[in-house]
């Protein structure tokens, strides 16, 4: 697991920091050209772009600082926002993101099985390369 998003409002933008990230596109930091970057998409697009081509997309963070934790959901490509739902957290830092990719958008009818096998790679690959940070 390791660090999870700061379950908090965000002083700028008056909304919690998961819903921003997930949920709002131009969000990160690694939008600075002027500052060295050391990782490949933390907070970008690639989460973002998960939740607009899925039917429904799940967070749950667990912020152990703060012991709080936060659960949202998003249907119909990210059209349709769920109220976020707080409540009290006392186990480690997490963050778990679950999809259901819409797949009439990529002209398919059921994830075949290389498919599925690429995305968890993809995932896998993921947490190691957040985890060596």
């Amino acid at each position: 697991n390791g660090m999870s998003l700061p379950v908090e409002m965000h002083q700028e933008h008056g909304m919690y920091v998961p819903e921003l990230v997930f949920g709002h596109l131009l969000t990160s930091d690694n939008y600075d050209d002027d500052e060295k970057k050391t990782t490949g998409g933390r907070n970008g697009y690639g989460a973002k772009l998960t939740n607009i081509f899925s039917s429904r997309f799940e967070i749950e963070c667990g912020d152990k600082e703060r012991q709080k934790r936060y659960h949202q959901t998003w249907e119909q490509n990210m059209r349709k926002k769920g109220t976020a739902k707080i409540s009290a957290h006392k186990g480690e830092s997490f963050t778990k993101v679950t999809f259901w990719p819409d797949l009439g958008r990529f002209g398919m009818k059921k994830l075949d099985k290389d498919l599925a096998g690429l995305m968890a790679r993809r995932c896998l690959g993921q947490s190691g390369a957040e985890a060596a940070e």
